[in-house]
């Protein structure tokens, strides 16, 4: 006979939006924000773009490379599951 013993589990979610910036000179540089909102918009990350390529914020190593744009956004969804297998 097997004794049958109850294990107590954790679930964390989380998301992560992944932008890649490019630069003048070729290069790019993702750009990492941390659970982004679900109801983003297109026309918010064009925005956003846009007020980058104003300021030219240093992103990574890449002083003095204009930023010229972004190519993509993604969204990662994470769900992690940690099992407490102690009595």
């Amino acid at each position: 006979m097997f004794d049958i013993q109850l294990f107590n589990d954790t679930v964390i979610s989380s998301s992560k939006g992944n932008l890649l910036v490019e630069f003048y000179d070729g290069d790019n540089r993702t750009l990492t924000v941390d659970d982004p909102r679900s109801d983003l918009t297109a026309a918010e990350l064009n925005a956003f773009v846009e007020s980058m390529k104003t300021s030219q914020p240093l992103i990574g190593d890449k002083a003095g490379a204009s930023i010229t744009g972004a190519s993509k956004f993604t969204i990662v969804d994470k769900v992690e599951v940690k099992f407490d297998l102690t009595d």
